[in-house]
């Protein structure tokens, strides 16, 4: 979406959410969708089997999902995102055992 909306647009955000939301209601949204994300991702890290090549995927994924917030915070809310940590000190503060 640019910066004005259709009339379809408009009457979509409307019936879903009430009202247009602001950048930062479609920011909260994201950042809950990031966080189901980011604990799926360390669930499947604890259940997957020991083979390294799906370990690399589940990491190369939270990777991914960590940019995509970072993405979110400098085009949506226009600052700059709190720092990020790497998984691997992630999955090391959830007391997960890397392979």
């Amino acid at each position: 979406m640019g910066k004005t909306l259709t009339g379809k647009q408009r009457e979509k955000l409307i019936k879903q959410f009430g009202h247009v939301p602001t950048k930062e209601e479609i920011f909260q949204k994201i950042e809950e969708s990031q966080e189901r994300l980011v604990s799926s991702l360390a669930g499947m890290w604890q259940t997957a089997p020991d083979d390294p090549k799906i370990k690399g995927k589940i990491l190369e994924a939270m990777e991914k999902a960590m940019k995509l917030r970072q993405n979110v915070y400098k085009t949506v809310l226009k600052e700059e995102p709190p720092e990020i940590r790497p998984p691997e000190k992630l999955l090391e503060n959830m007391k997960i055992k890397k392979h």
